[in-house]
């Protein structure tokens, strides 16, 4: 089981998607225990070092694919959020002669982070990897041609 974001996840191997998945607690229903032999952790791909925690507390959500080099702008008065959310292993610094913009450069989930940017939306703009700027890109046309 981990804590995350005041949630009780419990962390297991899916056999059918191949990969560790988070499934909330409070969300279990029909519970079984069967007698099923367990892959051990280290013969999953990715983690054959074991869990890395400090990736799983560096994800906005519970998101399982690989973790990416990040970086956009934000206002600062986003800097309490963008820490709760991402914890302290981050890089953030000033923008040249702006008082109200910080550059963060973070490793995390891009699913996650695209979910992320699109709530904060109004106070982020995502610079990098060029394939996440684009989907949030596509999802927020995909927006704007429903309020159409």
């Amino acid at each position: 089981m981990i804590l995350h974001n005041q949630r009780y996840y419990v962390m297991g191997h899916s056999a059918y998607w191949d990969h560790i998945v988070f499934h909330r607690l409070d969300r279990i229903t029909n519970m079984m225990i069967t007698e099923e032999t367990l892959l051990p952790i280290r013969k999953i791909p990715g983690y054959e070092n074991g869990i890395d925690y400090k990736a799983i507390d560096s994800s906005a959500y519970m998101y399982t694919d690989k973790p990416e080099m990040i970086v956009f702008t934000a206002d600062t008065r986003l800097i309490d959020q963008i820490v709760d959310w991402f914890g302290r292993d981050i890089s953030i610094d000033k923008i040249n002669n702006r008082e109200d913009r910080i550059q963060v450069v973070l490793r995390t989930s891009p699913n996650a982070m695209h979910n992320w940017a699109l709530q904060y939306l109004d106070f982020i703009e995502i610079k990098s990897p060029r394939h996440l700027r684009e989907s949030i890109r596509e999802s927020i046309q995909k927006g704007i041609e429903k309020y159409q």
